[in-house]
């Protein structure tokens, strides 16, 4: 029996043509919503990787919870790695989202994979060890729930601030837009939809760094991704 998330997203998918004439989101926009939440760039991010110098390799462990809605939710475990490539960081992140649903029905998880590039464009230092940073960040993920396929591709606009010492706090919002796919069988739906991403980090002298972050694809009664993650960049 198909999970509650795999029967919710392929209806939304294949009832294209009795929801066009309804008000609401259209069934290009719910499956852009769908899409990006069923992969890796709906994950909440992480500030002490965001707008991160090039660096050493780095690694991260994170977690994300998502209520879709119907009494569905899903939580989220993925890990990865990082390393300085040119002027910015690219990321590489896999993992395992696990759908719950109510009493009575079967529901499987999916794997997710996806990998994210960023840059500084600007930042300055404000004094005592702290300073500002705003840079571009690119994404691209995918989720395979069974039979079907998520895909989708994001551009953020971070903007960071990092204050403090031997404990760094870095507060941080990253506006952006994103393109979702998703396909049930030989039939697919994609849009775009805007989100914001957000959250503060805490790095400290050893390189271990500690998150809380939050994701939100905007469409009508939507709801936001909440997380949690570790990262560790030795010797920096």
């Amino acid at each position: 029996m198909k999970k509650i998330f795999a029967i919710a997203a392929s209806a939304l998918v294949l009832a294209a043509p009795a929801m066009s004439a309804q008000e609401g989101p259209s069934i290009e926009d719910i499956a852009a919503y769908y899409a990006i939440n069923a992969s890796t760039v709906g994950a909440p991010a992480l500030a002490t990787n965001t707008l991160a110098g090039a660096g050493r390799m780095g690694w991260h462990l994170q977690y994300g919870r998502l209520d879709w809605g119907s009494d569905v939710t899903s939580s989220t475990f993925a890990g990865g790695f990082d390393l300085g490539v040119g002027s910015g960081r690219l990321g590489v992140t896999a993992g395992y989202m696990s759908i719950d649903c109510p009493t009575g029905l079967d529901c499987e998880g999916h794997l997710i994979v996806g990998t994210r590039y960023s840059a500084r464009l600007a930042g300055a230092a404000l004094g005592n060890g702290s300073h500002w940073a705003m840079g571009l960040e690119g994404e691209l993920g995918f989720g395979f729930p069974e039979d079907e396929q998520a895909m989708a591709v994001a551009a953020s606009l971070p903007f960071k601030l990092t204050v403090g010492k031997n404990v760094k706090v870095s507060p941080f919002l990253a506006p952006g837009f994103a393109y979702g796919r998703y396909k049930v069988a030989d039939e697919s739906e994609s849009g775009q939809r805007f989100l914001i991403g957000g959250g503060v980090g805490l790095a400290f002298a050893n390189g271990m760094g500690v998150n809380l972050g939050m994701r939100k694809v905007f469409i009508e009664e939507g709801e936001t991704q909440f997380g949690l993650g570790f990262t560790i960049r030795p010797g920096n």
